[in-house]
């Protein structure tokens, strides 16, 4: 509770910014603090009373994702610094772990096993291979089993206790009020019903969200709603009512696309190659890169009422295919851009920043493994080396052939606009002839001709009126953005193993590998790359030449999202096949429902 009119008098608690100071309760806190002469603020805990919401998931992370950008602004700020200078020990660790203390170990937290599994890969691909082990001059064990041994210290069995642990302050506070029975039946009532799912996944939010605000700033109210949380979230959007086109676009995909999903399918890459270069561990390793990959992938489809209904998966489908397929991509192609896209102040501050830092890093280690490991094949196949070419060609990213696909296609798409304006210049002085000859025939006076402008505006509204019933834009003239991509793909593939495909012959699978990652962080770089060039303000003044960038990274983008979307949908269908079999042998207890609402729920027909 705030004494609103003895803060007046004490320096006021308004502040200029609205993004500054998002979280207006603690700057007005910490000022109050600022201002020293022994003013302190106790802290009292109250009963709750009529307070609690029953909210569905995205409100909860709609919640914690503004708390967790107002914590981003605060470390920004001068009265952070300024308190943790003046406050001493122990009230300086209870500010820390009360405030930006818990969302930035959050953030660490969700970094800790891409690390984890990104260092492994690395270990696993610079050692020697195996049937040439005597060239390299390498140590008894080999770099799975010493990563094995490493992990096996790290990921065992004491780690429960720290997961009971976590758990301990609820499950005491429940047994000293309501007893240890209900105690334990909550605590394993958690446990059953994937709360495990929901943390993993709201830590990975709440990092995004802090370290996108140190980075980028631009913190913003969200509104969290009052919605009801049995209403049930679309995959991308919904249809229209008689099924021809796209009605609203938004939905599960689209909210955390660039939150978790594109993390989580990398870090499923990399524990894919992981595996395939021999990496052992302990079976907690495993269950907890498991976790953290099904937590990020399927958390919020899972905890959605009626996912898993047949009917719904059925609108899902003809609306991924609506947002993908339909009209050019044009309605990916405005989201990504608004989404994804957003104008920063300049090259500088959209590309060179921690990110870019540790991108180059992780490059040079890379180039470093792979340098070595060529040096070593030049001397084992002296007579069958690779030339300089190929070693220049395998060190450099796979983005020369797609480049220049983008530029044909960006000029066939120039002369497909240029014929498809000469035609409709031509078709509106043929219709106003032939109006004047029907005009005169009719036994009337020869009809005057409308402004240029007017002409040129109802030329517009004629080519929009059919995409103007829905909210959908309008898609260029040209090669469809999907098509594109397929071909940019396969160019870049093809670009990419050509240069590795020597080292397979001769099965250096780890060289190999060490390859392919090494040409994969480099495409990603000159996308990223490219990504800031299109955020730029100077972007805009390229004009048609910055054309065949912008093609570049739409066509590399929609791949990722058409594949990642994909394997997501198809793989909630076998949710689909249980949840229908769960109908059809018992209908008045559905599973899914059990688990979002943890009680008897009612029946999808009946909801």
């Amino acid at each position: 509770i705030m004494n609103k009119q003895y803060m007046i008098q004490q320096g006021g608690v308004s502040k200029a910014t609205k993004t500054l100071n998002l979280s207006e309760d603690i700057f007005a806190g910490m000022d109050f603090m600022l201002r020293g002469e022994g003013r302190k603020i106790r802290h009292c805990e109250y009963f709750y009373l009529t307070k609690g919401r029953d909210l569905g998931f995205s409100a909860v992370m709609g919640f914690f994702s503004k708390l967790a950008s107002g914590t981003g602004e605060q470390i920004l700020t001068r009265q952070m610094f300024r308190l943790s200078q003046i406050l001493h020990l122990p009230e300086a660790l209870s500010f820390y772990y009360a405030h930006a203390g818990y969302y930035v170990t959050q953030a660490f937290i969700s970094l800790s096993i891409p690390v984890v599994v990104s260092t492994w890969l690395i270990v696993l691909a610079a050692d020697c291979e195996g049937s040439f082990r005597s060239f390299m001059n390498c140590p008894k064990a080999s770099a799975g089993e010493a990563m094995a041994s490493t992990l096996s210290a790290w990921c065992s069995w004491v780690l429960v206790f720290f997961l009971s642990a976590q758990a301990l302050p609820l499950f005491t506070q429940v047994w000293m009020e309501m007893g240890l029975k209900t105690a334990v039946a909550r605590l394993i009532k958690q446990w059953l019903t994937c709360s495990w799912c929901f943390f993993i996944f709201q830590a990975k939010l709440v990092g995004y969200y802090v370290i996108h605000e140190i980075r980028y700033g631009g913190a913003s109210y969200i509104g969290t709603g009052r919605g009801l949380p049995t209403t049930r979230s679309p995959f991308i959007g919904k249809m229209s009512e008689d099924g021809s086109r796209l009605a609203t676009v938004g939905g599960l995909y689209l909210d955390y696309a660039m939150l978790t999903y594109y993390d989580a399918v990398k870090l499923l890459f990399a524990s894919c190659m992981v595996y395939l270069l021999g990496g052992i561990a302990g079976g907690f390793t495993w269950t907890f890169i498991g976790l953290t990959i099904f937590s990020w992938l399927y958390a919020p489809f899972l905890f959605n009422p009626y996912q898993f209904s047949r009917r719904y998966f059925r609108e899902d489908l003809r609306c991924w295919w609506a947002f993908f397929f339909r009209n050019g991509s044009a309605q990916w192609v405005e989201w990504f851009d608004r989404t994804q896209l957003q104008q920063r102040r300049g090259f500088r501050h959209s590309v060179w920043d921690i990110k870019a830092f540790l991108a180059y890093f992780r490059l040079a280690v890379w180039v470093a493994v792979l340098d070595a490991k060529f040096g070593l094949f030049q001397v084992v196949f002296a007579s069958q080396a690779m030339g300089r070419t190929m070693q220049a060609l395998a060190l450099a990213p796979p983005c020369g052939l797609a480049l220049s696909l983008c530029l044909l296609f960006s000029c066939i798409e120039g002369l497909c606009s240029a014929c498809m304006q000469g035609r409709r210049r031509r078709a509106g002085k043929g219709g106003a002839a032939r109006a004047s000859t029907s005009a005169r025939s009719l036994g009337g006076g020869p009809v005057e001709q409308p402004p240029e402008e007017m002409m040129g505006s109802v030329a517009s509204e004629a080519s929009v009126a059919p995409a103007s019933e829905g909210t959908a834009p309008q898609r260029r003239c040209g090669i469809p953005l999907v098509l594109v991509a397929a071909l940019l793909m396969a160019a870049q593939a093809l670009e990419a193993l050509a240069p590795l495909h020597k080292l397979h012959v001769r099965q250096w699978h780890k060289t190999f590998v060490a390859g392919l990652m090494l040409k994969f962080l480099l495409l990603r770089l000159v996308i990223f790359l490219a990504e800031g060039v299109l955020r730029c303000r100077i972007f805009k003044c390229l004009g048609v030449l910055g054309r065949p960038l912008e093609v570049f990274v739409h066509a590399n983008r929609i791949a990722r999202d058409v594949f990642i979307s994909a394997f997501i949908f198809w793989s909630l269908s076998i949710g689909v096949v249980v949840n229908t079999l769960n109908e059809g042998l018992c209908p008045r207890c559905n599973l899914h429902q059990l688990l979002v609402y943890r009680a008897r729920p009612l029946r999808p027909d009946l909801a």
